[in-house]
């Protein structure tokens, strides 16, 4: 008989603070503050967007979601499913909801998943390191 693997249980608070730093980020994509949310990565961290090239560092990132506004980015939502934590890396799978304008006026909402792993900086924050997210609509 298998036994299923046990989890770890992160830290006290680690939860908590993952959904404050997601909500962060939320908040300033919401506000559309390119400069916010090239905040919420490490200066070296990776974005694997989907249907993109991978963008490494705050130049790139900057580009990204730059180009994210200009193409009707209008709201994301954001939630943590699972937590852990190893070290100063905090790894959290989650899922979210999309709002993108279309040409037509109208609003087109996606729900999708994403992957985080965050680093602890010196200063005690929370930076993503790598971020992939994508969509659960079919192709």
């Amino acid at each position: 008989m298998a036994t299923k693997p046990v989890r770890p249980v992160p830290p006290p608070g680690v939860e908590t603070e993952a959904r404050q730093v997601i909500q962060q980020f939320c908040d300033a994509a919401n506000r559309r503050d390119v400069d916010a949310v090239v905040q919420c990565y490490a200066p070296d961290a990776v974005l694997l967007p989907p249907n993109y090239p991978r963008c490494e560092g705050h130049e790139a990132i900057k580009r990204f979601v730059s180009g994210m506004f200009e193409a009707g980015f209008s709201r994301v939502e954001a939630q943590p499913d699972r937590v852990e934590v190893s070290g100063d890396l905090v790894t959290i799978v989650g899922h979210n909801t999309t709002e993108m304008r279309q040409p037509d006026g109208t609003t087109k909402t996606e729900r999708g998943k994403c992957l985080e792993v965050r680093r602890r900086q010196p200063n005690g924050e929370l930076r993503l390191v790598f971020h992939c997210f994508n969509s659960d609509e079919p192709g």
